[in-house]
């Protein structure tokens, strides 16, 4: 089964287009939009990969992101001031409270910024939630542990 390259982007942003993938452009206009488009295809048995607008993202690095043996699976990048009201940290968590250092291999909780998630891991429905929060709903319903691919791709979020 083929992947789908879930994109979300705002109403002043273009949309990515692939050469290689199917992506699913998936338009935020409402504080729920973002979780209602990624539950729609949630249920699907189809290897999911969720890139958000403000991220760096390539045919590669998705192809890259898919080419991991690992069912879950995240690029490592930066949150900002503007993302944690506080200083810059990596948006991959150990122990479920210690922010990763560079280098990490796994983490218990991800950013889904760009991210892997497939169908196996997938333990439940996705919740309902505004934008800033669908991270937390999908970290819910997934089992296991995220790898973490680095170098760390580019996150415009200031």
């Amino acid at each position: 089964m083929e992947p789908l390259i879930v994109y979300s982007y705002l109403p002043d942003e273009e949309p990515f287009y692939s050469e290689r993938f199917e992506v699913l452009p998936l338009l935020c206009e409402s504080r729920f939009d973002y979780s209602e488009g990624l539950a729609g295809v949630w249920d699907l048995d189809r290897t999911l990969v969720n890139v958000e607008h403000d991220m760096r993202v390539s045919d590669d690095l998705i192809q890259r992101i898919l080419d991991d043996s690992h069912p879950l699976v995240t690029y490592a990048y930066t949150l900002f001031w503007a993302s944690t009201r506080s200083k810059e940290h990596y948006a991959q968590r150990m122990n479920y409270g210690e922010w990763v250092r560079e280098g990490a291999e796994s983490a218990d909780y991800s950013g889904i910024g760009f991210a892997r998630i497939d169908p196996e891991v997938r333990t439940g429905p996705l919740g309902r939630s505004t934008w800033q929060h669908v991270d937390v709903e999908v970290n819910k319903v997934v089992a296991g542990r995220w790898a973490i691919l680095w170098p760390e791709v580019f996150h415009d979020h200031f």
